[in-house]
């Protein structure tokens, strides 16, 4: 019998967990332009650390039962902006690290690199996935805070990945990040825009961001 005509009889994962995909909220610090409004606000209120802390014992107290190990992912929004947040990671760190198998969190790279080099050293981040947006981000502090935290990441054996977001005005850079994110050993991926939820027709950029060199 070739394996073609093997039948799949039972499909089962290598490494089972319970994963948890948590929007911690819609507040954003960014307005881009093909982000509907029920993705993102500036109205939200930021989460306690202690109603972090109540969500996350009532997730394991409905789910412990399973036995699995927990595979988190935090979005938003924007995750960095709610000033919990890293506290909340520490916390988890400090009493829940043996039930945590991976964690990490997806960002636009707007905070400090110094968030994200603390953020990458607590020992439950497994990764983060830095998100493009070319209208608000500053494209210089971007990528100078992916390599930084790519160099770490590397030492403490984590990951980091970069979402280009193929924006229709910001297209012909699209391959120029991918290209030289590769060049530097970064896991990136081009990534598909849709207009249809778009909340405005015109594109506003941010006045003071810099350009990254990426022939320098």
């Amino acid at each position: 019998m070739s394996l073609a005509d093997k039948k799949i009889i039972h499909i089962a994962p290598t490494n089972p967990t319970f994963t948890v995909n948590w929007n911690i909220g819609l507040r954003c610090n960014f307005d881009c332009m093909y982000c509907p409004t029920w993705l993102h606000n500036t109205t939200d209120k930021d989460l306690t650390l202690a109603e972090f802390q109540t969500q996350w014992q009532k997730i394991v107290e409905k789910t412990q039962h399973t036995k699995l190990k927990y595979k988190l992912t935090f979005t938003g929004g924007e995750v960095t902006i709610n000033k919990n947040f890293l506290s909340f990671l520490t916390w988890l760190d400090v009493n829940y690290k043996e039930q945590i198998s991976e964690c990490g969190f997806t960002t636009n790279g707007s905070a400090s690199k110094r968030y994200y080099l603390d953020a990458i050293d607590i020992s439950i981040i497994s990764f983060i996935s830095f998100s493009t947006h070319s209208e608000f981000f500053n494209e210089k502090k971007f990528f100078d805070t992916v390599i930084e935290v790519n160099k770490k990441s590397h030492r403490l054996k984590k990951s980091i990945h970069v979402n280009i977001m193929d924006e229709f005005w910001n297209e012909g850079k699209s391959k120029i990040y991918s290209d030289f994110l590769t060049e530097q050993k970064i896991n990136n991926s081009i990534n598909v825009i849709y207009y249809t939820d778009k909340i405005r027709d015109t594109v506003r950029f941010n006045s003071n961001k810099k350009e990254f060199d990426f022939n320098g």
